[in-house]
């Protein structure tokens, strides 16, 4: 839980300019005013600062130092906001896919939240993704560009996105099991040091808009609109935090020494 003045700057963290009162439309508000104000990025991985799946230590870095996070730092937060707002939340264990094959339990965490009689799924840790809850077995939504749909499938679920003229891709797989944080510090202490680890691979910072995406990884800067794309290659570190700064609004502490830039992906 967290306390009504942190409630009070997270909320001003996410721009959030709705009201509380109502319960569906708050829900709905909170999610898209997160993925449109927090990015999901995994920049700490590579400079070496160890995340810690602490909800005091998440606080500080996400509302206080503008930051971001990957999905259990992000769901993680989030959920202790929607508790604190009233909602009925538990964690979720979600398997990404790989291809048609789901992965390892526990490598992705998302949320179940239940409010007024409806059951929905809230993620703000997944990247690009939905930036609008979603809700199970229903005909699908379209989302920027997107259509999404969360089936069952034996006593599970999975969740399938596709472009608008593409073909269904399963995203996860998840069961309705409530989950305890600690169940998922294993994977991601795996998700941070492992060499298989897609996110020691490359760092990625990437945030919704109201019309696409930003994302800074691989030594581009990418920048998708109402289906149009455009890249721009990162000179140097000095371009990087300028970059970071004007579209992410994150300003990386003076101490922090990008000289070994090419540690970021870049």
């Amino acid at each position: 839980m967290l306390n009504n003045r942190q409630v009070a700057q997270y909320l001003k963290r996410i721009n959030f300019q709705h009201s509380l009162n109502d319960k569906k439309s708050t829900l709905v508000a909170l999610h898209q005013a997160h993925m449109l104000s927090v990015p999901f990025e995994n920049i700490d991985i590579h400079l070496g600062n160890k995340i810690r799946l602490s909800l005091p230590l998440l606080f500080e870095k996400i509302v206080m130092k503008n930051r971001g996070g990957f999905c259990y730092e992000l769901n993680y937060l989030f959920a202790a906001l929607l508790h604190s707002c009233g909602f009925k939340v538990n964690l979720l264990s979600a398997q990404v896919f790989d291809g048609d094959l789901p992965g390892r339990e526990f490598e992705h965490l998302l949320l179940l939240v239940e409010s007024e009689g409806i059951i929905w799924i809230c993620d703000v840790g997944f990247g690009d993704s939905f930036i609008r809850p979603l809700k199970l077995n229903t005909e699908p939504v379209e989302q920027l560009g997107y259509l999404y749909k969360v089936t069952s499938q034996d006593e599970k679920y999975v969740l399938f996105r596709k472009k608008i003229d593409g073909r269904w891709m399963p995203q996860y797989l998840f069961s309705l099991t409530p989950q305890k944080i600690g169940s998922f510090t294993q994977m991601c202490e795996y998700q941070q040091t492992s060499p298989e680890s897609t996110f020691t691979k490359k760092s990625v910072c990437s945030i919704a808009t109201e019309s696409g995406r930003l994302t800074l990884s691989n030594g581009k800067f990418i920048e998708t609109s109402n289906g149009n794309r455009s890249e721009k290659l990162i000179a140097s570190s000095k371009h990087y935090r300028q970059v970071l700064q004007q579209y992410f609004i994150m300003l990386l502490p003076d101490n922090i020494s990008l000289t070994q830039w090419e540690k970021l992906g870049l």
